[in-house]
């Protein structure tokens, strides 16, 4: 990995989003690191691969949250981002012509992004080398150049956190090879095996270059002989992959001041890292829920071009909302009731204000009987109304289309506070992951990290290299 140097960096800026404001929510100022459209992600596992969901991951974000950042590479290595980077009118393509989503990248210029799946290649790396040597690459590298030289002319290009992001990866490894595997949700890795590739990824030099390819390499070796090799790889790699996508949390919250939350899966190995709010018991009770149209039409991005657009009907109605939500799971119970009218009719006001979006290409009729399960905020204990963990929180429920399976997105996690005459602060505290068991698989979230445990991360990692 690495970085361009400093004085380069921040040319594109770090700010939380194009439309953030002083009074703005946070949930509408915060951007989201989009960890479950990394490639890496598909390599061993079927959850993330399909269309539908990498739309939806995008229009998650863009009903309930700010700004999206995109890795360069994931635009380039994942084949739906690609499929949809062809399209102008595609969501994806339509949210980065409007800042929503801004691309994360190391390279100094539009001609250096253009570049980097070549440079990735002569690196090495196995991801870019198939892309580039593939029958798919001289037509989509024209693509790619328009996509990357429009990036840097529209200032939605962000430079990579000023750190030495090898460094902050391995540094996340040790962390997670100092645990047993058992411990960290990997039943079927042996400890032997477990050491076997921290010193097989320790002997390639992680911390020069590309780690992540570093330690995919290493297991591949070290589980060579495994029946089951894909989901030996796939137990490994979860765990790499959240060390990738939090190096890039933890680095990117220490330098903009809202933080940055990552779309990604939660599991024992990092737990402690990510925030929780600390909210009264029974401040979750009778929360009104969020509702959207069962058929968004997510494969048309001008039609979501309101929800980012300031001084509209639905962006305004967004960011009511959004304050109400934020103002609803915080509020004392005393001030329960008044909270919830004010959710309630911000609720109602968002509903409409999105199908007066659709209305135009509908039959309200049509629309009024449309909403349903594709979108909806869910709050309480997630051990009862959510798969995340069995920890109070909020959540998000994305259904799929054609399916009766959804996928739930915890976006805050609360330790609950008893305000009761018998409450006893000595006996108060959160809920690890790593104390439920059996934790056999990890769940996905899109969290922010704690601020201090990002200038605690960051405090030795050293600045970003020059190039």
């Amino acid at each position: 990995m690495g970085d361009a140097p400093a004085s380069v960096r921040h040319a594109g800026g770090g700010e939380a989003t194009p439309t953030a404001a002083q009074d703005n929510p946070k949930y509408l100022e915060q951007r989201t690191y989009t960890g479950l459209l990394d490639d890496v992600m598909m390599r061993y596992s079927n959850d993330y691969a399909s269309a539908d969901f990498f739309n939806r991951i995008i229009a998650k974000n863009l009903f309930f949250g700010g700004g999206i950042y995109f890795n360069d590479g994931y635009l380039v290595n994942h084949p739906v981002a690609r499929k949809a980077l062809y399209n102008e009118n595609s969501l994806l393509r339509a949210m980065l012509t409007t800042g929503f989503i801004r691309i994360l990248t190391r390279t100094r210029d539009g001609d250096a992004l253009a570049a980097m799946p070549q440079s990735m290649a002569k690196q090495n790396n196995a991801s870019y080398k198939q892309l580039v040597e593939s029958t798919e690459w001289p037509t989509f590298s024209r693509v790619w150049e328009r996509v990357a030289h429009a990036a840097f002319y529209t200032n939605m290009a962000r430079s990579w956190p000023n750190y030495d992001m090898s460094y902050g990866f391995t540094k996340l490894m040790h962390r997670a090879f100092g645990h047993d595997p058992a411990n960290l949700g990997l039943p079927n890795i042996s400890t032997a095996e477990w050491q076997r590739i921290r010193d097989d990824f320790d002997r390639r030099r992680p911390q020069d270059s590309g780690p992540r390819d570093k330690l995919e390499k290493a297991a591949l070796t070290v589980l060579a002989d495994k029946v089951d090799l894909r989901g030996a790889m796939n137990d490994i790699m979860t765990i790499g992959n959240q060390a990738y996508h939090y190096n890039f949390g933890l680095t990117l919250t220490d330098e903009e001041q809202r933080g940055v939350a990552v779309d990604t899966t939660i599991g024992p190995a990092f737990d402690e890292l990510l925030e929780t709010q600390e909210i009264e018991q029974g401040a979750l009770d009778d929360l009104p829920a969020m509702w959207l149209p069962r058929n968004f039409p997510l494969e048309h991005g001008d039609v979501l071009m309101p929800l980012v657009s300031p001084g509209s009907d639905a962006f305004e109605a967004k960011k009511t909302y959004l304050a109400a939500l934020e103002a609803a799971v915080r509020q004392s119970r005393q001030n329960a009731e008044a909270a919830k009218e004010r959710l309630m009719a911000a609720t109602e006001r968002y509903q409409a204000a999105l199908v007066d979006i659709l209305a135009p290409r509908f039959e309200r009729f049509d629309l009024d009987r449309a909403f349903g399960d594709s979108f909806t905020v869910a709050f309480g204990s997630m051990g009862a109304k959510a798969s995340a963990a069995p920890t109070p929180g909020l959540a998000i429920s994305i259904q799929g289309e054609a399916t009766q399976r959804g996928r739930d997105f915890l976006i805050e996690r609360f330790k609950m506070r008893d305000v009761t005459e018998s409450f006893d602060p000595s006996k108060e505290h959160v809920v690890k992951l790593g104390e439920i068991q059996p934790l056999l698989r990890p769940h996905i979230s899109s969290l922010a990290f704690a601020k201090q445990e990002a200038e605690d991360f960051v405090s030795d990692i050293p600045r970003a290299p020059d190039f």
